[in-house]
């Protein structure tokens, strides 16, 4: 392809079959060719048509998201709004409101992105994206700058890169630190969140790039190999991540099976429980980063759809359905979708009984072990885990942060002291939202202190 970029042809010899076997970087230097070639010959106008046809003609279908646009080019691609489950959700008059790009307004005042976790400032996070969605329709340009000093909680920027694919491209920069751009550089989520971080270095991050499996027709008969591939990638990742410690470490046998276990659950649960008749979509990305002597690590999952509370409530599991429904007449003065969230979290819990089922013990497996590797002496590193299904908010934090095994043998948490299901969850750790997402975010923040797991390590080997 040599010979195209160096004496560019006109556009009328250059077909689809031979643009679509250039690389970004040669069809960017073609581009440029081109136009400087046009320049010679044509207006203004006329050059930046030209370079809007060779990029329809690369990319015939949609636009990529590498391919910077033109105002008139994004105009023409964004006349009318595309569907969008999330956005429209969080703007129920986006397409009424929708503007074309000729009768947009730029956004006079910077959009400010500051704690963005899902983790630590649900309300704020949510809010922000309900914004952002509030914006969408009629503006036509906005900066937005990211103020954290760090990534705290990956999950609010694996959604910002979800809606980003669907949404009117008006956010046209702003200012973000060098150690978040490095993470998201290292999460190659540069491209999925439609971001240019030139400058950006990697080297200090180990990440798991997101996966994403859209909804689909229901397979009744499931082939769990796309589940089982994923997991695998997850247990690699967090070895990964071990052997970077001093001394190295790596999962046993016994940990290998429970990360591979709960990723199944948690994306399986997706899969069945959130859309009735379809399966369901979801995505997951995880990332460990060095700083200052420390290793801090985040994973998360996100999946559209019925919430857990949702879910749960039409449970066809007889003995389930019993115990819910107990559960709820207990506490009359707490909300029925909190009560039924936290419920569907406990071990045994499952919203229907089908073949080879692992329903009902991953997300707690999930808790035991992001607080068995993230154990640390550290008390501000501690390990958090929380849960945003619709508008409910649950959290796995300082005295309520670990499963509980009672006499049943089952794991619980039930977010009070005595651990009973008889007196009502602490409205600190599981309460409702200001808004809701039409889904559920499932996101972790823990730290690797290598002189803790060590410990762990001799004390298990003594034992």
């Amino acid at each position: 392809m040599t010979d195209i970029i160096s004496f560019p042809p006109k556009l009328s010899k250059l077909s689809h079959t031979k643009l679509a076997l250039l690389s970004s970087e040669e069809f960017a230097n073609l581009r440029e060719s081109i136009k400087r070639r046009n320049k010679i010959h044509l207006h203004k106008k006329k050059i930046h048509s030209v370079d809007r046809k060779l990029i329809l003609k690369k990319y015939p279908n949609k636009r990529m998201e590498h391919i910077p646009l033109l105002r008139s080019q994004m105009a023409r691609l964004y006349d009318k709004s595309k569907a969008s489950e999330i956005l429209d959700f969080f703007n129920p008059q986006r397409e009424k409101e929708w503007k074309k790009g000729y009768k947009r307004k730029k956004l006079q005042n910077r959009i400010i992105i500051q704690h963005f976790s899902f983790i630590d400032y649900p309300n704020e996070t949510l809010d922000l994206f309900y914004k952002f969605a509030e914006y969408e329709p009629k503006i036509l340009e906005a900066f937005a700058d990211f103020t954290d000093d760090r990534i705290y909680d990956i999950a609010p920027y694996l959604l910002w890169g979800i809606v980003k694919k669907e949404m009117y491209h008006y956010i046209r920069g702003g200012k973000i630190s060098n150690r978040i751009s490095n993470v998201i550089k290292g999460l190659d989520l540069e491209r999925f969140m439609d971001m240019k971080l030139p400058n950006a270095d990697d080297r200090n991050v180990i990440a798991l790039p997101p996966i994403e499996k859209p909804r689909r027709s229901l397979v009744e008969n499931q082939n769990v190999t796309t589940l089982e591939v994923s997991a695998t990638r997850l247990v690699e990742k967090i070895n990964e991540w071990l052997i970077r410690l001093d001394p190295p470490m790596m999962l046993s046998d016994e940990g290998c099976m429970n990360v591979t276990s709960f990723t199944i659950e948690i994306l399986e649960n997706a899969q069945r429980h959130s859309v009735k008749g379809e399966e369901g979509n979801w995505y997951m990305t995880s990332f460990m980063e060095y700083r200052e002597g420390k290793y801090f690590c985040s994973l998360s999952f996100i999946n559209t759809g019925m919430p857990i509370c949702e879910s749960i409530l039409s449970t066809t599991n007889n003995s389930v359905k019993q115990e819910l429904d107990a559960y709820i007449k207990m506490h009359k003065n707490v909300s029925q979708k909190i009560l039924a969230t936290v419920y569907a979290l406990q071990d045994g819990s499952t919203r229907e009984n089908y073949k080879d089922s692992r329903g009902g013990i991953g997300m707690l497996r999930m808790v035991k072990f992001i607080n068995e590797i993230g154990d640390t002496f550290i008390s501000e590193e501690k390990p958090q885990i929380a849960i945003i299904s619709g508008n409910v908010y649950v959290k796995f934090s300082d005295k309520y942060g670990n499963a509980v095994k009672l006499n049943d043998k089952r794991n619980y948490q039930w977010f009070n002291l005595k651990q009973d299901k008889k007196i009502a969850p602490d409205k600190k750790y599981a309460y409702l939202l200001q808004k809701a997402f039409p889904g559920t975010i499932i996101t972790t923040r823990f730290m690797l202190d290598a002189e803790s797991l060590q410990k762990k390590v001799k004390n298990n080997d003594n034992n």
